[in-house]
């Protein structure tokens, strides 16, 4: 799980939960890059500070924070 804290914006990340149902190519262990927060997206309110928006191969999605991993450097 990722900390809001330790989040970069283009930070590697792993999906550790398969989200299929969202997109078919959103499988446990697909990486991703991070592009930003929900809330950036959004006018910058604080409603949407558990997500952030993930660019995968196939899709660009929002992610809860405890749906990922980092990817060490």
């Amino acid at each position: 799980m990722i900390g809001k804290q330790e989040y970069k914006k283009g930070s590697k990340v792993v999906l550790t939960k398969d989200l299929t149902r969202y997109h078919k190519s959103l499988v446990k262990g697909v990486e991703g890059i991070t592009v930003g927060t929900a809330s950036q997206a959004y006018f910058n309110l604080d409603i949407n500070d558990r997500f952030v928006k993930v660019k995968f191969p196939e899709v660009t999605i929002d992610i809860l924070w405890d749906g990922l991993e980092l990817i060490p450097l």
